[in-house]
């Protein structure tokens, strides 16, 4: 269910005009309520639904938001953005004006649907897929990314057709018929202010965003991965609340084989004396939350985030209310675990050909351009991503050669992509700047933290994570200027400096263990085959895929194949759902098929 959703009559006429009355109640059932239930405004070109405590209006203006802020709203201003985790939607009556709005940490989505005569926008897709009816469809601009790159297409681009999100950071304002975007801004990406960063100095810029995302609760939990990030945030809530008010959760795979980072969160919390609970995810647990997860994050990526959801929903049912994460501390330091990767890539790129390389997942032309010192390869996820910028800067001849034959209509899809081509950038930009920033859209913290913020709401719980707090991400290019000269992993420098006193020695020094990201690999073919069986073989793709292209993404893209079929039967085929789905809702397949 959506927070809010509304009708902008582009005109300036009144909304009735573009949005019949069956319309909006077929909205307004997508909405969920507060305890002051839902609240619907029409005034002049606006109809909106929003909870009660949602809303705030003026005498010229309406504003809805939703998501976590530390305190009071204002009036909007895409100059001087709200702190928090949040998105928002303003009309200013007398200006006839509509300003959409999104934070730059990534937490909260925005949606919307832009027609000649309205603007639809909601922070869930599903009144919107309401708004399609029978029109629902996959875009297949979505499905080739989704192919070859992941969950993350560029650009506004959704998996919906006509629906665009918000990138983070990004304001649309539609102002007497005319339609204007401000890109994003991305301090961190760009150090470019001079001074140097203290230990003492990235401590108290984070501890004070830890007070802030605390607010005025009395208790919290911790998303404790064992890592140096939620750490260093379990360890500064103690610093605000006491160890008593403060409680880990760790989420552990129960397969002998996979890396286990429990025992490192048990140091930590014994050494800041929290209360530590351990969520064991079974192979039947995480098998049979793909179907909420994705029906909760609007992304069909099975693979280890719904373990986060099971994380979330173990918290909430112990009686959390907020639940702290590390997430975004890579990006105050600078240390995009890729950037040396990509700064070797942007100097050496003109000196080798690339005809007849192939682009696997180990990313090969490391080995041919890099040299030894360079970092190793960035996550797969955004190969697709450094190879698409590398051809609009006409670096590469042909994008197709790097992808299967038979899915050559896809990587076209990708190479002529006007919202691909938006996110690169144009030439005025520096190579190295363009490689780092589509990266960032692709992999980091903004889409994830979007993932964990709608998992918790679906749990009960509220993520909030300090370090993408705007105060935090407007200070990190200072900290980013110090960690990029560093030649080691991660440049962690700073960080084990500042918390050294509070932190156990083997989690300072340890390395990110990043396969506890996404799950055991041997449980992946159990999702595919459940996904096959309970979407009737994948018949919700035949109109987007040839059968020569099916059999070959079913043979080099199965698991991106599975989580397209996924999103399709949860959103798109049958009518719209209410609520989330089971295994059982989607087909043959049923919940006995898990255990």
């Amino acid at each position: 269910m959506a927070s809010f959703c509304g009708v902008w009559s582009v005109s300036g006429e009144p909304v009735a005009g573009v949005a019949s009355p069956e319309r909006r109640r077929a909205l307004r059932a997508r909405v969920a309520g507060g305890a002051g239930g839902v609240v619907e405004v029409e005034q002049g070109p606006l109809w909106l639904a929003v909870p009660a405590g949602r809303l705030r209006r003026g005498d010229s203006d309406v504003l809805a938001w939703d998501g976590f802020l530390p305190s009071a709203v204002g009036t909007p201003d895409p100059d001087a953005p709200w702190e928090g985790h949040y998105s928002l939607a303003h009309a200013d009556f007398s200006a006839r004006r509509l300003t959409l709005m999104r934070d730059l940490g990534g937490g909260e989505d925005l949606f919307y649907i832009r027609t000649p005569e309205a603007v639809v926008f909601a922070n869930s897709v599903r009144p919107l897929l309401e708004w399609c009816g029978d029109d629902r469809r996959i875009e297949t601009e979505a499905l080739a990314q989704l192919l070859f790159n992941g969950p993350a297409p560029l650009g506004g681009v959704t998996f919906f057709r006509g629906i665009r999100e918000l990138e983070p950071g990004e304001s649309v304002v539609v102002e007497r018929g005319s339609w204007r975007r401000t890109a994003p801004r991305l301090p961190f990406l760009e150090p470019d202010r001079p001074g140097q960063a203290t230990p003492a100095e990235f401590r108290k810029l984070l501890k004070d965003a830890t007070g802030r995302a605390i607010a005025g609760d009395r208790e919290v939990a911790v998303a404790l991965s064992g890592g140096i990030d939620s750490a260093t945030v379990a360890a500064l809530a103690v610093e605000h609340l006491g160890a008593a008010g403060v409680c880990a959760y760790t989420f552990e795979f129960d397969e002998p084989a996979f890396p286990s980072e429990t025992k490192l969160a048990q140091v930590t919390a014994k050494r800041l004396g929290i209360r530590h609970q351990v969520v064991r995810i079974t192979r039947r647990k995480q098998l049979a939350a793909a179907p909420r997860y994705c029906w909760a994050v609007q992304e069909g990526r099975m693979r280890g985030n719904p373990a986060r959801m099971l994380l979330a929903e173990a918290a909430a049912a112990a009686g959390a209310k907020k639940l702290l994460t590390g997430d975004g501390v890579e990006q105050l330091l600078g240390s995009l675990e890729f950037r040396p990767y990509l700064h070797e890539l942007a100097r050496n790129i003109g000196r080798t050909p690339f005809a007849g390389w192939a682009l696997s997942t180990t990313l090969p032309l490391v080995k041919r351009v890099m040299p030894a010192r360079a970092s190793w390869p960035p996550h797969p996820d955004i190969r697709g991503a450094v190879a698409t910028t590398l051809r609009r800067r006409g670096v590469l001849k042909d994008l197709a050669r790097f992808y299967s034959p038979r899915l050559v209509r896809f990587a076209r899809a990708i190479e002529e992509s006007k919202a691909i081509g938006s996110a690169v950038g144009d030439s005025s930009e520096t190579l190295l700047s363009a490689l780092t920033r589509v990266c960032h859209h692709y992999n980091l913290m903004p889409r994830m933290l979007w993932k964990r913020v709608a998992m918790g709401r679906a749990a009960g719980v509220s993520y909030v994570a300090p370090a993408m707090l705007r105060d935090c991400i407007g200070e990190a290019p200072r900290f980013a200027a110090e960690t990029w000269s560093v030649a080691e992993e991660y440049s962690r420098h700073l960080q084990r400096e500042a918390v050294a006193a509070d932190v156990a020695p083997e989690v300072l020094g340890r390395h990110k263990l990043r396969e506890q990201a996404v799950g055991p690999s041997s449980w992946i073919p159990d999702l595919v085959a459940m996904v096959e069986a309970g979407t009737d073989g994948l018949a919700g793709l035949a109109p987007y895929l040839t059968d020569e292209e099916l059999r070959a993404a079913r043979r080099h893209h199965p698991y991106p194949l599975a989580q397209a079929a996924l999103m399709s039967r949860v959103f798109l085929e049958g009518p719209p759902r209410d609520a989330a789905p089971a295994w059982s809702d989607l087909g043959r397949v049923s919940e006995a098929a898990a255990a």
